[in-house]
């Protein structure tokens, strides 16, 4: 347990430094791809404010987060381009894979382990449970994720997508194993739920 506490108790101290706007509970809409209701209130990072350091490149996902980054956030993925990575690129490291918009589902769960292992240098990452499932009314698919990032801190994550338009659209949470992940699990699944296009009409 000491050697989890340490890991959780400094992105604890990283998390209260981040800029952040509030998200209210009502339902809101991700970069106009789709909206989701977000069941509590949570706060959102803002890319304007947030230093950009040597990196240049966007930040592909919108993230929300009720405690804290570092400890539970969730990732919303508001249309990923053919060519495109799921995260910032920095400068020096490894090259991003980036997605294709002829990708499956398994392809896509591939490329996010590859994105997570490079990208937040994951020590152990394991993807499991991949299954069709209903995304805003498209059909799409649904995975978990159990990790141990650089900071030693093991986590848990869902995620959900679907490719409409050739595009990918994917909400992802993860949270510290440690009470965090199953603290907002189920407000998760709900936000997943609750995705809606602007173009679709989900099935009753």
């Amino acid at each position: 347990m000491k050697k989890v506490l340490g890991p959780l108790l400094l992105v604890l101290l990283i998390a209260g430094c981040q800029p952040l706007v509030l998200v209210e509970p009502k339902r809101t809409s991700i970069e106009g791809a789709f909206s989701v209701e977000p069941q509590i209130a949570w706060s959102r990072g803002n890319p304007d404010l947030q230093p950009a350091g040597t990196n240049t490149s966007r930040n592909p996902a919108q993230v929300w987060t009720a405690d804290g980054f570092g400890i539970e956030q969730v990732r919303f993925y508001p249309g990923i381009a053919d060519g495109q990575v799921l995260a910032k690129q920095a400068d020096g490291a490894e090259k991003l894979p980036v997605f294709k918009k002829e990708m499956t589902a398994t392809e896509v769960m591939e490329l996010v382990e590859a994105t997570l292992t490079r990208s937040d240098q994951s020590t152990l990452i394991e993807m499991h449970n991949l299954r069709p499932a209903d995304f805003g009314g498209v059909p799409g698919f649904r995975f978990e994720i159990t990790m141990t990032l650089k900071d030693e801190l093991p986590r848990k994550a869902i995620v959900a997508g679907a490719i409409k338009n050739d595009r990918l659209y994917m909400i992802l949470y993860e949270g510290a194993r440690v009470y965090y992940f199953d603290k907002y699990v189920d407000v998760a699944q709900r936000i997943i739920d609750s995705v809606q296009f602007p173009d679709v009409t989900a099935a009753k």
